[in-house]
């Protein structure tokens, strides 16, 4: 069995995103993809203090709804067919509001302004 650790540029400090695919010639191949959620749950923390400490920041036109990891996005895309990195996704009204749903019910964690 052979397998491959495959992380995203040149410096691997630089991304928390991993990837692992195994081969095995003939009985199977699989891969996996991890990302250490960490720092993302930090930096969301951070965003709703500011939010809740200054509620002036909520007046603008857009606001930020959450934070979605790379990982997140595969998973969603794996499990609802939803590519949420296409350029042509945000334009459609009735997608992000199935994404918003998905996010406020499975990952709570990652919303930063309802």
């Amino acid at each position: 069995m052979k397998k491959w650790d495959i992380t995203p540029g040149i410096d691997p400090n630089d991304s928390t995103l991993r990837g692992e695919v195994y081969y095995d010639k003939g009985v199977k191949a699989d891969w996996r993809v991890t990302q250490d959620l960490n720092p993302f749950l930090k930096q969301v923390k951070l965003e709703r203090e500011a939010l809740e400490a200054s509620p002036t920041a909520r007046k603008g036109h857009y606001r930020k709804f959450a934070t979605i990891p790379d990982v997140i996005a595969i998973e969603i895309l794996e499990n609802y067919g939803m590519d949420i990195h296409h350029p042509e996704f945000m334009k459609t009204p009735e997608e992000v509001q199935k994404l918003k749903a998905i996010i406020m019910r499975d990952y709570p964690d990652l919303i930063v302004s309802t």
